[in-house]
């Protein structure tokens, strides 16, 4: 049976499936939140797993219960989309990895290469970093996420230097994956003590951007808060004391963080 090498960890390849519980020793199977089951439960996967069988003949997974290759066997896609979830810097390795391993055509049998191949498209990867790219989304903006994705989409296509997605190359994608999946980590755990260039640009260009939007927001709001004052306010007042107060501090709750020195 062939197999990679992670972390000095051995990951069987099956049939053009590769371990999941091999990739899970390799990550470090004392992290019991990352086992293999998990993972294949969420939500996320489960769709993945749905676009990859709904293109292609070949199953995505594929679980074994006895004998030496018990455990769970996945494809190329499900292999990256699992170390993204347990982190960028395993993931990176992964990539890596595999990339050793494309350049070694010894590694596996031409059968099991057809097998691996079949599976990795351009726009299966695409679907994966856009899913990806969703999930930072949410974890920015649980009322706009339309509005974070798209900001999210525009920092994707400068750093890749590409103007829409469906232009870049697998290289290109996998690159952005990670710098999802960089950005994902940076909001569950804040800044790193060392972060990388990509994470850092991205930081600045989103400072960038947030303070432009916020003088925008502050000039408007400096001149509603004025006419408000003069015309709305007055007949509010008389009309609903309860909606006067309301609206009241709602402007000025916007005028008053918006300022940006």
């Amino acid at each position: 049976m062939a197999s990679i090498t992670i972390f000095s960890k051995q990951i069987r390849i099956l049939d053009g499936l590769y371990s999941l519980n091999d990739l899970h020793k390799a990550a470090g199977d004392d992290e019991s939140r990352y086992q293999p089951t998990f993972f294949i439960r969420t939500k996320q996967t489960q769709e993945l797993i749905a676009e990859i069988q709904s293109a292609y003949s070949q199953s995505a997974v594929k679980s074994i219960n006895g004998g030496k290759e018990r455990g769970t066997w996945v494809c190329k896609e499900l292999v990256y989309a699992y170390a993204m979830w347990i982190s960028a810097k395993f993931h990176l390795h992964v990539i890596r990895a595999f990339d050793q391993l494309s350049l070694s055509s010894n590694a596996l049998s031409s059968s099991e290469l057809s097998n691996k191949a079949s599976l990795i498209t351009p726009e299966t990867t695409t679907k994966m970093l856009k899913k990806s790219m969703q999930a930072l989304a949410n974890k920015r903006s649980k009322h706009n996420t339309y509005v974070e994705n798209h900001k999210i989409n525009d920092e994707v296509k400068g750093y890749l230097g590409v103007s829409k997605l469906d232009d870049a190359t697998p290289a290109q994608l996998e690159k952005g994956l990670v710098f999802i999946q960089t950005a994902i980590e940076g909001e569950y755990l804040g800044r790193s003590e060392a972060p990388t260039d990509e994470y850092i640009a991205s930081m600045e260009r989103r400072i960038s951007y947030y303070e432009k939007q916020m003088k925008l927001i502050h000039c408007h709001s400096t001149l509603m808060t004025a006419e408000f004052t003069e015309t709305v306010f007055p007949a509010l007042r008389v009309l609903n004391s309860s909606l006067y107060g309301n609206t009241r501090e709602h402007l000025h709750v916007v005028h008053m963080y918006s300022k940006v020195y």
